[in-house]
């Protein structure tokens, strides 16, 4: 029975629990049999698959994170490549592992990985993406802070994949109780070990990328056109960031319903579109629309030599300083963002 004869006929319930089903997502699901039948509804008349996640890079400061992105974008080796500076975003496109003429889009995250940027990792690392943890072969794993880094990684993201990659084999070879790790930390998939420099073991990296990228929850997701639109016209805006209530009109404008619409943001927030943390008291009045515009923010007072050399003090005058060009407001959504809020002393 297909969905126009299911809504001739005036259903009203629809029990679809414990069934492998692919469409409607879990979050449509849980709302009942409104919401699937609108998503249905939806996707029976205009829908495409978006092969779009997120790819998220975590470890240690100087372990070549971004080195390891350039090549696998085919991109030169940069033996001189500088120190990440809080966060760098940009796209990693590569091949389905099964579907033929699919390309998969990545969006990859790129954090510093000093230790004074950890403070922020809490609002940025989110569910339903790949990560992949880098550590320095040359170094060894404890030095890697692998430890710290996958229990962080179990409380922020806790469904997530996450994969291992031992950096920098051409100088050591690694050496890593995987087994232990693997025990303790069953979200873990694998390890590769590669030479950003050689090039060595990268094949191996690209095909362990692909087949985890096509599991994940958003990769090949049925979009309702509507979402779609609605998507391109949040991606396309040239603000920083908005209110909830403007973000609310632009949805009505494309037609999303009312309902439907805290899925479409949790999709987004997810593949790292927006930031928008509707749980979060403290965040829920603001939706972010470039989320490099954050971390350069808050980089601006991790760097500051006046905070670093205070221990995370950051004073009144330090923060009208950095933040001349942000409302009252906005500074105070700003300390929120931190892990913990820096004190303040007398000017």
């Amino acid at each position: 029975m297909n969905l126009e004869t299911l809504i001739k006929k005036k259903l009203t319930e629809l029990y679809i629990d414990k069934n492998p089903l692919e469409s409607p997502p879990p979050e449509i699901v849980k709302q009942g049999t409104k919401a699937i039948l609108a998503y249905l509804q939806e996707t029976s008349e205009r829908k495409q698959k978006q092969w779009l996640s997120k790819l998220m890079l975590v470890g240690e400061g100087r372990v070549g994170k971004t080195s390891l992105l350039r090549v696998l974008r085919g991109e030169k080796f940069n033996l001189e490549e500088p120190t990440t500076h809080g966060l760098e975003t940009k796209k990693l496109e590569i091949a389905h592992p099964s579907q033929t003429n699919v390309t998969m889009q990545l969006n990859t995250w790129d954090f510093g990985g000093q230790q004074i940027y950890h403070a922020t990792h809490q609002f940025f690392l989110t569910n339903r993406s790949l990560f992949i943890l880098a550590w320095h072969a040359g170094m060894g794993f404890e030095a890697g802070k692998l430890y710290y880094w996958l229990d962080t990684l179990t409380a922020l993201a806790p469904d997530s994949p996450v994969l291992l990659v031992a950096t920098h084999i051409d100088v050591r070879d690694a050496d890593i109780p995987l087994t232990e790790l693997r025990r303790h930390y069953p979200q873990i998939i694998g390890q590769c070990e590669i030479s950003s420099q050689t090039g060595q073991g990268f094949e191996a990296l690209q095909q362990t990328i692909a087949q985890a990228a096509a599991q994940l929850p958003l990769m090949g997701e049925i979009w309702p056109s509507t979402w779609l639109k609605a998507a391109n016209v949040l991606r396309d805006c040239t603000e920083n960031y908005i209110t909830p209530q403007t973000l609310q009109d632009i949805l009505i404008a494309q037609e999303i319903d009312s309902k439907q619409q805290p899925f479409l943001t949790q999709w987004l927030h997810d593949l790292g579109d927006i930031l928008y943390f509707q749980d979060k008291n403290e965040l829920e009045d603001i939706v972010i629309l470039k989320p490099q515009w954050v971390s350069e923010y808050i980089s601006q007072v991790l760097d500051r030599a006046n905070v670093i050399n205070s221990g995370g003090i950051l004073t009144r005058e330090d923060m009208k300083k950095l933040w001349h060009d942000l409302t009252p407001t906005m500074c105070t959504l700003w300390l929120g963002l931190a892990h913990r809020r820096p004190r303040f002393i007398a000017p």
